[in-house]
């Protein structure tokens, strides 16, 4: 979640926060960039092929899972936060809905062909959450990440990694980098900078390893 200030939400109690984000919606100091720029959301649909069956990680109010769905993936949308998933629903007619905590996933071993994770790494314990991710994904299967890089301001509670540490993590979780993206983010282009210092958001795709 991408913040213009700091405020302190630290672990679970940052749910509350949510609960607010649910009913309220974000605003100009609380955002993501998947929600604030559908230009985002279509760039991420396709990095998919199709047709695919995926599961999001911190869908929240569901924009970018609503997106998915018109490019028609079959998406399960998981959530901690019980308001996030009852907005998905109210505004987007989503149904596909599972409130779960994602480091314990419930969902059978090669479930899925992508686990996407929108602007959420940060909120969860990344060795657990990758480990996760690979039990549910397919032989060929893909993770999906978009994250805040070192130099994006965030809240308290959003752990940021550089590309490196969540390089070495998918590594010890089975998975190994396949592709990357250092993102610019603008209202109608999504863009690349050379480096990861200049850019607003970290692209991972990962795929299984053969061990």
């Amino acid at each position: 979640m991408k913040t213009r200030t700091a405020p302190r939400f630290r672990g679970r109690p940052a749910l509350a926060f949510f609960g607010r984000v649910a009913r309220q919606g974000w605003d100009k100091r609380h955002f993501t960039f998947t929600y604030k720029y559908p230009v985002l959301r279509r760039w991420l649909a396709l990095q998919l092929s199709r047709p695919s069956t995926l599961l999001t990680i911190g869908c929240g109010r569901g924009e970018l899972e609503s997106d998915l769905e018109k490019f028609q993936h079959r998406v399960v949308s998981l959530d901690l936060s019980r308001p996030m998933l009852r907005a998905a629903a109210q505004r987007y007619g989503l149904t596909a809905l599972v409130q779960a905590d994602a480091h314990r996933l419930p969902f059978a071993p090669a479930s899925f062909d992508y686990v996407v994770l929108p602007e959420s790494l940060g909120y969860l314990e990344a060795a657990i959450v990758f480990r996760e991710a690979a039990r549910v994904l397919k032989r060929r299967g893909r993770l999906l990440m978009t994250t805040y890089p070192l130099q994006v301001p965030a809240h308290a509670a959003y752990k940021k990694r550089a590309l490196a540490a969540i390089t070495d993590a998918l590594f010890e979780a089975g998975l190994v980098l396949d592709r990357r993206r250092f993102l610019t983010i603008k209202k109608t282009a999504v863009g690349e900078a050379l480096k990861e210092e200049a850019c607003d958001l970290l692209y991972v795709a990962a795929k299984k390893c053969n061990r």
